[in-house]
């Protein structure tokens, strides 16, 4: 009798073991998981801070020259320009980029007066960003107060 006391107490014992190994190990899971979404939540905030970078580049070149953007062809109704920053201190240093559409087509529309940009930041490679986020605006061209400031603003972005 003895004897398969101790077989059952030792086979109890690894049971045991076994079902706290595999709650130890989902534990474990679930933290990767929580690491990873924290780290994909700060780099989707970095491309959106280059996003608004690229909007404040955006205005304030067209606040210090009237005729920015520069002339278009015939039928163009768009400009497009882009930079690339260094986001972060090294050694975890990024490479992000912004790239600005500006639509002209309403700017001199009397009942308009409006540029309409698009501001688009990435993180990482421009190829294969690590997080990317945009933002549509609209800007007043109307003389006056509101001259070169964003009337609208929205993300294009899904959270």
């Amino acid at each position: 009798m003895v004897t398969s006391r101790r077989g059952f107490l030792l086979i109890t014992a690894l049971l045991i073991s076994v079902v706290l190994l595999l709650l130890g190990m989902g534990f474990l899971g679930s933290q990767a998981d929580r690491y990873r979404g924290v780290k994909r939540a700060g780099e989707t905030t970095q491309a959106r801070a280059l996003a608004m970078a690229g909007l404040e580049d955006a205005r304030l070149k067209i606040q210090n020259d009237l005729r920015f953007p520069p002339p278009m062809a015939a039928g163009q109704s768009t400009f497009s320009y882009g930079e690339t920053l260094q986001v972060g201190d090294p050694p975890q240093r990024l490479d992000g980029n912004y790239a600005v559409v500006i639509e002209t087509a309403y700017r001199n529309d009397v009942n308009f007066e409006v540029l309409l940009i698009t501001s688009t930041g990435s993180l990482g490679d421009p190829n294969s960003p690590t997080a990317q986020y945009q933002i549509k605006a609209e800007m007043s061209m109307k003389a006056g107060p509101t001259f070169c400031h964003y009337t609208h603003l929205e993300d294009q972005t899904a959270p």
